[in-house]
């Protein structure tokens, strides 16, 4: 009985931990984003995945906190305007190329997520894993070169889908 109730508390901050809270609401670990985006794909989740990709608020967020402003924008905003006019056909690419692999949608399941800060020179940039099973086959989708802003972990650059 004590056992179960030393384990409360840390489950209950271990949730803090993982989802706090700043001005716009959830904040988004890696974690967050990387089972986010692995429900997005499985569902075909237009809406939602956008929720997950730069958008112009990060980009305002992000210039006010680098000191390299003009090379940082022009950057940004080529990563922006590729995504609004590609995101749909990433998704379905994806969830096809799934499909190719043997990914049955509708029974794969979340495993984990895992992630590599790229050095201690750039502590908000990552590589994040999803983990995935779709009948007894492990799968792995790698958010390349994530990003972390204001609203935490967002995808800037490329989605490969691999087994």
């Amino acid at each position: 009985m004590t056992r179960q109730l030393i384990h409360k508390p840390s489950i209950l901050l271990a949730l803090l931990l993982t989802v706090s809270c700043n001005k716009t609401g959830i904040f988004i670990t890696p974690e967050v984003l990387g089972e986010s985006v692995f429900e997005a794909i499985r569902n075909k989740d237009l809406t939602s995945f956008r929720k997950f990709i730069i958008n112009k608020k990060d980009e305002t967020w992000f210039l006010k906190t680098t000191t390299d402003k003009k090379n940082a924008k022009d950057y940004i905003e080529h990563k922006i305007q590729g995504w609004a006019s590609h995101d749909e056909k990433v998704l379905n690419q994806l969830h096809e190329e799934g499909k190719e692999k043997g990914v049955d949608w509708k029974i794969a399941k979340f495993e984990k997520v895992e992630y590599e800060v790229h050095t201690k020179h750039e502590p908000n940039k990552a590589d994040i894993y999803i983990h995935f099973s779709s009948g007894n086959n492990p799968y792995q989708i790698k958010l390349d070169d994530c990003l972390k802003m204001g609203r935490g972990w967002v995808i800037f650059d490329d989605i490969t889908f691999y087994n």
